[in-house]
């Protein structure tokens, strides 16, 4: 199922100055010592840092976009899935779905009250960090990895688990033919992107995998998509 990406393209109108030739490069933040608190001021300092990433991330979004996923789209209209892969697998993007909203809407309502409204720019990092999960599943990122115990919004234990058992049981249907078709398609999309991300810090709540278990993520992720 698809899900709106207005946000996204909100975010993309805000910040398309930075990818014409007819527009100045974003700019460090211009804090006012004079109109700002002694904290606010310091934190509006510190936003500066943000100036470069911001670019960064939306030169990614544009050549993800336009290269990558239309690249690897072609390959994901190619599978053939068995009748009870087909019926789970909606379901399970109907749950990735709600949970990704759930965190993009508490993230655009906490992230800049708590930097006090004056840190646009990490504002915008995190919500662009976020909406690259629109564009493209990823399970682990937000269903599975066990940061999500710890860090708002939180799931609970008895969710994680049922997360986790939902993942297992759409594995365990996956043929091992498809399944290996599969590792060879998401091994080649995951080393292009990895390669047009330059080594910069692009996907948030990645953590560190075993090749097998990221492998296993990928191939579910990939599954998922849909346009």
């Amino acid at each position: 199922m698809k899900i709106k990406i207005e946000a996204y393209w909100l975010f993309m109108l805000i910040c398309s100055c930075t990818l014409s030739s007819n527009c100045q490069l974003l700019k460090a933040n211009v804090c006012d010592s004079q109109l700002l608190s002694k904290e606010e001021y310091v934190l509006c300092v510190q936003d500066s840092a943000w100036t470069e990433d911001i670019p960064i991330k939306i030169n990614f979004i544009a050549t993800f976009q336009t290269q990558l996923l239309p690249k690897y789209w072609l390959e994901r209209q190619k599978i053939k899935l068995p009748k009870e892969l087909s019926n789970l697998l909606p379901k399970f993007r109907n749950l990735y779905d709600s949970i990704l909203n759930n965190k993009i809407q508490f993230f655009s309502k906490v992230v800049d009250r708590n930097r006090m409204y004056v840190q646009p720019k990490s504002y915008l990092s995190t919500m662009l960090s976020l909406e690259l999960f629109r564009l493209y599943p990823d399970v682990y990122a937000i269903l599975l990895n066990d940061i999500h115990l710890q860090v708002r919004p939180k799931t609970s234990p008895k969710d994680f688990l049922r997360y986790h058992q939902y993942f297992d049981s759409i594995i365990a249907i996956i043929p091992e033919n498809l399944y290996a078709q599969l590792a060879i398609t998401v091994s080649s999309f995951h080393k292009e992107k990895i390669k047009f991300v330059n080594k910069q810090n692009i996907f948030p709540f990645q953590g560190t995998l075993e090749k097998s278990l990221r492998e296993k993520y990928d191939i579910v992720s990939f599954l998922l998509w849909d346009r």
